[in-house]
C-alpha cells in the first residue's frame, strides 16, 4: 500500500526494508495470495452471468425483469467507486470523465452530480461546475444545506466571498454550526482580509471540536498572516500532533519560527515539510536562505541549490503583464509562431479583445489550485501579474512580461469595463473617467513583482515593451525567439501583430 514509514519518531533511525508488491515476487504465483486475475472492468454480459449466479446460489435476490437495469446498476456503482479512486488519487481527468458519463445517464442522481461538481472546481473549471451547480438546482426544487454548501464553497473559488458567506450563514442557522462548515465562513472571511472574523469563527470551531486537524490549521494560518507568531505556532503544531502528515502545516510552523528568528527551529520544521513532500521547492528556498544568510553555513545552502534544481519538474512559458498590457497578443504571437499554448477558450473574442483572450478559467484561481500545472508543461500561458508569486517552484518558468504605459492601461481597462456595461460598487463605470488611485497601486504591484523574479532561482524573465512589439514586431519576435532558445518562427509571429488595435495610447508615446 502506499505510504511512508515516519521514521522520524526514532530516535535511532532503523533499516527500513520494502518490497514493491507481492506478486511480483518470483516464485510466488497469484493463485497462492487468493488472487484471481481480472481485467480493469466487466462488460455487461459478464456482469449479467456473475449475478445470475449468485441469483441461482441464493445469495442475491432475483430482481425479475428487472435483471438489465439492476446490472447498469451495479455498473454505475462500480463505476462511481472507481472514479472516486482516482480523484482520491489526483487523476482528476480519468475521474471527471467517469463521472460525466455517470451524470449524462443518471441526471436526477445528486451524488453523482456533486461529485462532478467539486472535481470540476477542484482543476479550475468553474464555469462547468456552475453549470452543474445551476442543473442540481433546477432538477432539485427544494432547500437542501448541502446543495447551499456546495454553491458556497464554488462561490469562493469564483472569489464571491460575500455571497458565499451569506451561504454558510445561512445553512449555519438552519443546520447548526459544525467544525467544517465553520472553516468554511472562515475561508470566506480570510478571503476578504477580515482575519479577527476568521480567527474568531476557527476558535469556536476547535473549542466544540478540539481534534478538528483543518479548523487547527486554518488557525494557524489566519494567526501567521495576523503576525500573532506565538499563536500561531501553538495552532500548528495542535494540527500536526493531531495528524503528522501535513506538510503544508510543517511549511507554515517553519514560516513562523523564521519570523520569529528562531532559525535552527525553522531550519528543522521545514526539512520534516520536505522529507513529507520531497518536491515542495518553496521549503529548499528558504533553507537556503537561513543557511547563506543567518546561519552562515555555505555548504548546507549549496546542498540545498542542488536538491533545488533535482527537483524542477519541467519547463513552463509564462505570459503575464497588467490585464490590458498586451498579454493576449503575445499569446497569439507565440501560437502563430509554432509553441502549443495553454487555454480553454472560454472566453469568446469581444470588441475589447477581438482575436480572443487566450486565457484558461484554472488560472483564475491559482492561489488555491496548482493541479494543472502538468498540463502546462511544455506550453505557453496567460497568467496575470498579481498571481505570479502564486507559482510553485517546482517548475522553471521563462516568463515574457508585458510592460505598458500604467496610464494607458487603467484607460484601456476602464473603456473594457465600461464598454461590458460593468458596475463597481453600485456605480456605472464611465469611460471619460481615470481612477489615479489605481494608477499608483499598480505601480506598487508591478515593483513587488519584480522584486519576487529577481529573488527566484527557477524564473527567467524577459520584460518586453508593448510599444515596441507594436511597432517593430519583427525585432521583438527575434527577441522573444532567442529567449525562448530559437524554437519559433518569428516571421510568423510578427504578421499577426495589428497596430490598429493600439486604441489607447498615451500622449507621450505616439506611433512611429
Amino acid at each position: 500500500m502506499d505510504g511512508k514509514v515516519l521514521v522520524q519518531a526514532f530516535e535511532n533511525e532503523p533499516e527500513i526494508q520494502t518490497i514493491q508488491s507481492w506478486e511480483n515476487i518470483e516464485g510466488l504465483r497469484v493463485a497462492d495470495c487468493g488472487l484471481r486475475n481480472v481485467d480493469a472492468g466487466q462488460n455487461e454480459e459478464e456482469m449479467q452471468a456473475e449475478l445470475q449466479q449468485l441469483i441461482d446460489l441464493g445469495y442475491v435476490a432475483d430482481p425479475g425483469d428487472d435483471l438489465e437495469k439492476a446490472v447498469k446498476s451495479t455498473l454505475d456503482e462500480n463505476n462511481f467507486n472507481l472514479a472516486r479512486a482516482y480523484l482520491d488519487g489526483q487523476q482528476w481527468d480519468d475521474g471527471i470523465k467517469l463521472l460525466e458519463k455517470l451524470h449524462d445517464e443518471n441526471p436526477s442522481v445528486l451524488r453523482f452530480a456533486t461529485y462532478l461538481a467539486n472535481a470540476y472546481q477542484t482543476v479550475g473549471k468553474f464555469k462547468k461546475a456552475r453549470q452543474v451547480v445551476n442543473h442540481i438546482r433546477e432538477t432539485f426544487d427544494r432547500e437542501n444545506p448541502q446543495l447551499d454548501v456546495l454553491e458556497g464553497t464554488l462561490l469562493l473559488a469564483e472569489q464571491r466571498p460575500l455571497k458565499a458567506l451569506a451561504l454558510f450563514q445561512k445553512v449555519e442557522k438552519e443546520a447548526g454550526g459544525q467544525p467544517h462548515l465553520r472553516q468554511r465562513v472562515a475561508n470566506a472571511y480570510l478571503q476578504m482580509n477580515k482575519l479577527a472574523e476568521a480567527e474568531a469563527v476557527l476558535e469556536v470551531a476547535v473549542s466544540q471540536d478540539p481534534e478538528e486537524v483543518g479548523a487547527w490549521y486554518a488557525l494557524g494560518v489566519c494567526r501567521h498572516r495576523m503576525t500573532h507568531h506565538e499563536e500561531a505556532a501553538a495552532a500548528l503544531l495542535q494540527a500536526i500532533g493531531l495528524m503528522y502528515y501535513q506538510p503544508a502545516a510543517h511549511f507554515y510552523l517553519g514560516e513562523t519560527l523564521l519570523a520569529m528568528q528562531r532559525y535552527e527551529d525553522a531550519t528543522n520544521a521545514y526539512d520534516v515539510c520536505l522529507r513529507l513532500a520531497p518536491g515542495m521547492n518553496m521549503a529548499r528556498e528558504r533553507l537556503i536562505s537561513i543557511y547563506s544568510q543567518f546561519l552562515e553555513q555555505p555548504g548546507k545552502a549549496n546542498k540545498y541549490r542542488l536538491d533545488f534544481e533535482k527537483n524542477i519538474k519541467g519547463e513552463i512559458v509564462i505570459v503575464s503583464g497588467l490585464p490590458r498590457s498586451g498579454t493576449s497578443m503575445m499569446m497569439q504571437m507565440l501560437e502563430a509562431g509554432g509553441m502549443a499554448i495553454f487555454t480553454d477558450r472560454e472566453r469568446q473574442p469581444d470588441e475589447s479583445n477581438l482575436k480572443g483572450y487566450y486565457e484558461h478559467e484554472a488560472v483564475k484561481n491559482l492561489a488555491k489550485n496548482k493541479s494543472w500545472l502538468p498540463q502546462a508543461s511544455g506550453k505557453a500561458v496567460k497568467v496575470i501579474a498579481h498571481l505570479l508569486p502564486h507559482l510553485p517552484m517546482n517548475w522553471h518558468y521563462k516568463i515574457i512580461f508585458m510592460e505598458r504605459d500604467v496610464l494607458e492601461v487603467v484607460r484601456s481597462q476602464q473603456k473594457m469595463l465600461a464598454r461590458n456595461g460593468s458596475a463597481q460598487r453600485g456605480r456605472i463605470v464611465r469611460e471619460d473617467t481615470l481612477p489615479f488611485h489605481l494608477v499608483k497601486s499598480y505601480e506598487q504591484t508591478l515593483e513587488k513583482v519584480k522584486a519576487w523574479a529577481r529573488e527566484k532561482p527557477n524564473a527567467e524573465v524577459m520584460y518586453q515593451a508593448y510599444s515596441e512589439a507594436v511597432e517593430s514586431p519583427f525585432l521583438a519576435a527575434m527577441q522573444i525567439n532567442d529567449f525562448l532558445n530559437g524554437q519559433l518562427r518569428p516571421e510568423a509571429m510578427a504578421d499577426v501583430v495589428e497596430a490598429r488595435l493600439w486604441r489607447e495610447r498615451s500622449e507621450l508615446v505616439q506611433p512611429a
